[in-house]
């Protein structure tokens, strides 16, 4: 995404639900993930995010179990405590 284009996130990420994509795969910022978030309530949504926690951040009301968790992420987690 080419920055100053934030306008077009919604219908990029509803091109990615109509073309029946298996899984969206989003890396970056909130807004990225706002717009796939709103264009599909089926399809998975894998986060790839620094800093924000997709819990805490809205993007989820809770962490499914099993989850897989980085060992980077248990590390940044272990400083936040």
């Amino acid at each position: 995404m080419r920055r100053g284009k934030r306008d077009q996130l919604p219908a990029l990420a509803a091109e990615l639900v109509r073309l029946k994509v298996d899984v969206i795969v989003v890396a970056g910022a909130d807004p990225l993930i706002q717009a796939a978030k709103n264009a599909t309530k089926t399809n998975p949504i894998v986060m790839v995010v620094s800093g924000a926690i997709p819990v805490e951040a809205g993007f989820m009301k809770a962490l499914p179990v099993p989850v897989a968790i980085s060992p980077a992420y248990k590390s940044w987690q272990r400083t936040r405590r």
